[in-house]
């Protein structure tokens, strides 16, 4: 049997029967009985997202010998109200065990099942079990490799399980000593904890394998703490309860992240004679814990015997009380003899310290040990320090109380019960000062199960304690009141008027308490009883008044101090009520407002939290409101100033308490109020920095700090806007506001509220001079209270401006804004320190930012306005205002413009530029002409748009010297991706208005102006590489390299030769870079030139005349006038020797007549030929050469005095190719003398006699 507390039952099994037995009535069972074998494992689980239907809120995991199955579970109410009831479902999951009985089942919350085997065989014939950890995954449908339900060991692996057979199975399981005998999982760290056979406890990490897919991972063992006795005996030496031969670990328990504190305690084990160890995730050094990243350490850090029980003397409690009659017990409580607590076979370690254990007193009787802290210890450490500091420098050892509670039977299972409290329990040392959470928390209540019934253990608070007295008290007469004085001595006066005043002021937690007390009353005196209740919070007033005390002034100085040396020590009045409404608004004080969600800020602490906070809160204002006596108090009569002092400074303080409690009312209402409105859309409709500021913000400072007021009154404008808007009137929302939560609406926003009734009459009016006389009121409204304006609310008035034509009013408010919220100008210091990262002064400058952009929304909704008086069929709405006129529209949109170039600011200039140039305005701003325009155009960042905007402005303006220097500048920067193409423009264009600042005298100018010059005609060289460069045959990708290179700026002309040219072997562009930097080295040029007929010579294989031809003539007409690159001696030579070396594939004379053709006048020609003739060097020292060059010759002067002979020839006009007959006919007289003694040179002789004839005939 055991207990199933999630579905309030206790389940018993009986063969393959199960008993769902609901043992709060005792009467209601429910039976499941479709399996056919006996039942040995119960657990229940959650079940796994998405694999049933919703209405199975929980599994069944039963096991027997040979099967899991696991049943789906109902546990709903048939209707509102009702009890839950159970149904069952058949999931069809199940898988087998091979006869492993496993008996311990448990579960994650996310719905993962892992099981343990029993030692031992439970059914005849069974094989018991194999000391494995197991996981049993089951999902909603079967794939190609996996089942719907399967069973892992996590121990040995899959192998065992499935490969080696069963009768050999023992060979592969774990050794005895290390049999997994219990199971704890913590969901809260994705841990689990094994104990073993021999008292050794393994971790297991549960890891995740994404985010918000919690502990889904495949487990993994990170750690085992073994050898636990010799440990705890170093630690807690001598204990006789640390005995080797009784020591037995019986339970493993999780304690929570909160309550596990700095030490990281994550377990507790609890040993067979109530020892409890705890176990901490992080190594202990020498005096100090070094804490770990993932939880992969399980050390034994602290040792805790049981205290010993006693019985103490009234009106001190038992720590726990029964509901079922203990046996009767002697006579003499002090004569009990003590029991050995040795046997110990259930323990259950609970939350803020408690102990449950139970005890194997007989066969038929079990003993409860129950302990918990020391309570009325504490309360007698914090008495002694009167300020209330529970942190004392003193250091406190931490004691316990201790009761036995017998019960009969043998225990089977013991479990908490407590309902949920709506309030989170604090964690850490709060969480163990139960003077602290009794306020806030439900009683605790353990069901333990035996086999003779259920019991139900109660944990009796010290407030319970003491409504008891007081009940006693009252149907006593008055008799009682020696055992309130034990309880002010047990617990102090502090803490005894706090607990008084707890029930004075009707505390929510003691009305089940007092409904139970009620009823037991009724019972044993009749209907005097039902009155009880309310005597006892009518005793309770009375006794805090009157046992309260009074507030006293201790002096700290000697002879002749003052009262600013005196101490003042407040009643306990003042004491219990700062105590009381401490423990009250703790749950929320120091946690935050709200939290981050994918869908935004939403309230982080829930409205049933607040509610339940502020009900008691509630009730507590109530009663100090109604006591007027708790601030009137007056100090007894005498001459001395001291008790004066010490009321008065008392009297200060409650005030500040009374004060701090009812606007803790009233903050807990306003974010009641805020979720009833939709919090998230509330916060989504602020600014962004004030979301930001409200995700920081706790409760302590929305009450305490300027930041939190600040932030309630920006909420409080996003509230009654979201109303506005749904049409609610301004008085509606203020007395809203002002019945729940008053302190949070202040007269700064009524004034915005004013301002906005204004706008809203000038929307109604239809009359001209109202509407104008409506929105200038609110336009003074508003300016008035520009500190106190939102942005949001600032953008939504300009909207409103703007839709009624008031674009003058929208400019003003929103410039005085900016210049509101910065009046020590930060945003324009950290614009001109060039907007640094991580500066605070960047707040201010994004808050300029957005008042100007509301300037340029009005600017753009008067051009919009304009657009549409200037459509001849627009259509204009009934219910819209009657469209004005072009001339209107265009008078309102030059007076908005106007209104915004007339602001004397220099930052808000600079951004309405930019603005324009977002536009396109380009044209409209060099229209402007301020005197922030060319500062502006000329500021950083440059620009390639503001560039070219800046030397136009200087055209218009005819700078035009400044212009070109712009150009130049343009030209060469590596700031903008410019184009080749468009860099040579800016130089042509530089040099354009260069030249339109002439005639100058000044040497700079013209300096620069030969500079701009070179530059260009470099420039233009650099323009012939890159199409040179896209003609050439390279691979893709590095001819783009190539043009990307060429692109990327302006070089010199040496770099063009060195990077390009050269490399490149851009033979044409050699020549051109030689011409252009009038670079004069003959060998070079000659090598040149060599190449580049060579190159023409192997890719002509067939026309090699025509190609060597056609590229003489094309270079010729490009240099022949440069005798730099085209040099016509040593080209005539070269030629003319080529020609002889190939004389059988050449023509005769297409030398002299090529260079004709490329515009080489025909005396230079003539004069190149001549001197080749007359040097006759190499090879023209033969006869055969002479004969071959003056064939060419003779074909040269054939063609000039064709030439000449033309009647359109310009000869008679040109020296360069008119032909001098005298020289001429002397030059072919050496010819001739030099031929005739050669060989095969008669032909040649014939036609230059026929020449020199004809020259002589004709001039």
């Amino acid at each position: 049997m055991g207990l199933l507390p999630e579905i309030e039952r206790s389940w018993v099994t009986v063969d393959h029967r199960l008993l769902l037995w609901d043992w709060a009535d005792g009467s209601s069972f429910s039976t499941f009985e479709e399996l056919t074998d006996v039942i040995v494992g119960v657990g229940l689980v959650r079940p796994r997202p998405g694999v049933f239907v919703d209405s199975i809120s929980h599994l069944l995991v039963l096991t027997t010998p040979n099967l899991i199955t696991l049943v789906g579970l109902g546990y709903s109410s048939p209707t509102p109200g009702a009890k839950p009831e159970i149904t069952f479902y058949l999931t069809g999951l199940s898988v087998p065990t091979d006869g492993i009985s496993l008996t311990t089942v448990k579960g994650t919350a996310s719905g993962r099942i892992f099981l343990s085997s029993s030692p031992d065989a439970l059914t005849p014939g069974g094989i018991g079990g194999d000391g494995c950890l197991y996981e049993l995954v089951y999902q909603s449908s079967e794939g190609w490799f996996a089942k719907r339900c399967t069973l892992h060991n996590l121990t040995s692996g899959s192998f065992a399980k499935s490969v080696v057979p069963s009768f050999l199975r023992g060979l592969s399981a774990v050794p005895n000593a290390e049999w997994v005998v219990d199971i704890q999982i913590d969901d809260e760290r994705g841990l689990l904890y094994t104990l073993l056979r021999n008292g050794a406890v393994e971790m297991w990490q549960l890891p995740s394998t994404g985010p918000g897919k919690g502990w889904d991972g495949t487990p993994n063992k990170v750690t085992k703490a073994g050898d636990i006795l010799r440990q705890a005996q170093t630690i807690c030496p001598g204990s006789p309860m640390l005995n080797g031969r009784s020591f037995k670990i019986v339970g493993l328990e999780i304690v929570n992240v909160k309550e596990g504190g700095n030490a990281k305690i994550g377990l507790v084990a609890i040993t067979s004679t109530g020892v409890r160890l705890y176990f901490s995730h992080q190594r202990r050094g020498y005096s100090y814990y070094t804490a770990s990243v993932q939880p992969s350490y399980l050390e034994l850090i602290h040792v805790r015997p049981p205290p010993s029980p006693s019985v103490s003397a009234p009106p001190a409690p038992q720590p726990f009380y029964s509901q079922q009659p203990a046996p009767p017990q002697p006579a003499n409580p002090t004569a009990t003899p003590p029991i050995a607590f040795n046997s110990v076979i259930q323990g259950l370690y609970a939350p803020s310290g408690l102990l449950l254990a139970s005890n194997n007193l007989t066969a038929d009787i079990d003993v409860l040990l129950l302990a918990a802290p020391d309570v009325a210890s504490l309360a007698r450490n914090i008495s002694e320090n009167p300020t209330g500091n529970i942190g004392a420098t003193t250091t406190r050892v931490f004691t316990e109380v201790a009761s036995t509670i017998e019960v009969s039977g043998r225990t089977w299972d013991m479990k908490e019960i407590t309902p949920k409290a709506v309030v989170a329990t604090p964690g850490g040392g709060t969480g163990l000062n139960e003077l602290a959470t009794q306020v806030g928390g439900n009683r605790r209540e353990w069901v333990v199960l035996t086999n003779m019934g259920a019991n139900v253990v109660a944990r009796q608070r010290p407030v319970d304690t003491l409504v008891e007295v007081l009940e006693a008290a009252s149907m006593s007469g008055g008799g009682a009141n020696g055992e309130i004085g034990v309880f002010f001595e047990s617990y102090g006066r502090d803490q005894s008027c706090a607990m008084l005043l707890t029930i004075a002021a009707g505390n929510s937690k003691l009305g089940g308490r007092a409904s139970e007390l009620s009823q037991s009353y009724t019972a044993r005196f009749g209907a005097s009883g039902r009155s009880a209740s309310s005597a006892v919070a009518e005793s309770a007033r009375s006794l805090f008044f009157e046992g309260g005390g009074r507030p006293i002034s201790v002096d700290r100085g000697g002879y002749g101090s003052t009262a600013a040396d005196s101490k003042i020590i407040f009643s306990g009045r003042h004491e219990g009520l700062a105590f009381y409404f401490a423990r009250l608004i703790r749950p929320i004080w120091k946690q935050k407002i709200t939290r981050e969600t994918p869908t935004g800020q939403t309230a982080n602490v829930s409205d049933a939290v607040l509610s339940a906070v502020q009900t008691d809160l509630i009730s507590l204002r109530a009663f100090v409101e109604q006591e007027q006596q708790l601030f009137t108090l007056l100090p007894d009569g005498g001459r001395s100033t001291q008790p004066a002092i010490a009321f008065q400074t008392e009297l200060t303080s409650l005030a500040g308490l009374r004060l701090l409690l009812n606007q803790s009312v009233e903050a807990i209402s306003f974010v009641l109020l805020l979720i009833d409105y939709k919090i998230s859309d509330i916060i989504a409709a602020c600014d962004p920095s004030l979301q930001k500021t409200l995700l920081g913000l706790t409760y302590q400072e929305l009450l305490t700090t300027k930041t939190g007021r600040e932030v309630a009154r920006a909420l409080v404008s996003a509230v009654i806007n979201q109303q506005i808007g749904r049409q609610l009137s301004v008085d509606a929302i203020s007395d809203t506001l002002q019945q729940r939560c008053g302190s949070f609406c202040s007269a700064d926003d009524v004034l915005l509220y004013k301002a906005i009734e204004a706008i809203r009459r000038a929307k109604d009016t239809s009359d001209h001079a109202e509407r104008i006389d409506s929105l200038r009121e609110s336009l003074r409204l508003f300016t008035k209270a520009t500190k106190h304006l939102s942005f949001e609310r600032l953008q939504e008035v300009c909207g409103e401006y703007n839709s009624m034509r008031y674009h003058l009013g929208s400019i003003d408010l929103a410039i005085n804004c900016a210049h509101e919220w910065d009046p020590t100008d930060k945003a324009v210091s950290y614009w001109l320190s060039g907007t640094p990262p991580n500066d605070p002064r960047a707040t201010a400058y994004e808050s300029r930012i957005k008042c100007y952009s509301l300037v340029f929304a009005t600017l753009q909704a008067a051009d919009e306005l304009l657009n549409e008086a200037s459509q001849p069929n627009r259509i204009v709405h009934a219910s819209a205002p009657a469209a004005p006129s072009y001339e209107e529209a265009d008078g309102l949109r030059t007076n908005a413009y106007n209104k915004a170039l007339s602001v004397k600011d220099e930052f808000f200039h600079y951004s309405l530029y930019d603005w324009y140039l977002a536009r396109g305005m380009t044209d409209q701003l060099l229209e402007t002409r301020t005197e922030y325009l060319e500062g502006y155009l000329a500021h950083e960042p440059t620009t390639l748009e503001k560039s070219d905007l800046l030397w136009q402005l200087y055209v218009r303006t005819s700078r035009y010297g400044a212009a070109a220097s712009v150009l130049a500048g343009l030209a060469d920067t590596p700031a903008f991706p410019l184009s080749l193409h468009k860099r040579v423009e800016y130089l042509a264009l530089a040099v354009g208005n260069a030249k339109s600042q002439f005639p100058t005298s000044k040497t700079d100018s013209v300096q620069f102006l030969t500079e701009v010059e070179e530059k260009l005609e470099v420039a233009q060289v650099q323009v012939e590489i890159f199409r040179a460069i896209e003609e050439l045959s390279l691979p893709a990708e590095e001819k783009a390299a190539w043009l990307e290179k060429c692109e990327d700026r302006l070089y010199t002309i040496s770099e063009l030769y060195s990077e390009f040219a050269e490399p490149l072997a851009l033979l044409e562009i050699v020549l051109l870079i030689f011409h252009v930097a009038d670079h004069r080295d003959p060998e070079l040029i000659a090598e040149t030139w060599n190449a580049i007929l060579e190159r023409v010579h192997n890719e002509a294989a067939e026309r090699r005349l025509e190609a060597l031809s056609a590229k003489v003539v094309d270079l010729g007409r490009r240099f022949h006038s440069s005798d730099v690159s085209f040099p016509l001696a040593t080209l005539a030579a070269m030629l003319e020797k080529y020609s002889y070396d190939n004389k059988a594939d050449m023509q005769p004379g297409w030398v002299p007549l090529s260079f004709r053709e490329a515009g080489v006048p025909w005396r230079a020609v003539f004069a190149s030929f001549d001197e080749l003739f007359t040097s006759k060097l190499p090879p023209w020292h033969t006869n055969a050469a002479l004969v071959f060059l003056a064939t060419d010759i003779t074909c040269l002067l054939e063609a000039w005095l064709t030439d000449a002979a033309s009647t359109h020839s310009p000869l008679l006009y040109s020296n360069e190719n008119s032909l001098p007959a005298a020289d001429v006919d002397s030059a072919v007289g050496r010819y001739l003398m030099a031929l005739n003694s050669a060989a095969g040179g008669g032909d040649v002789v014939k036609r230059l006699t026929e020449v020199q004839r004809e020259i002589r005939r004709r001039f």
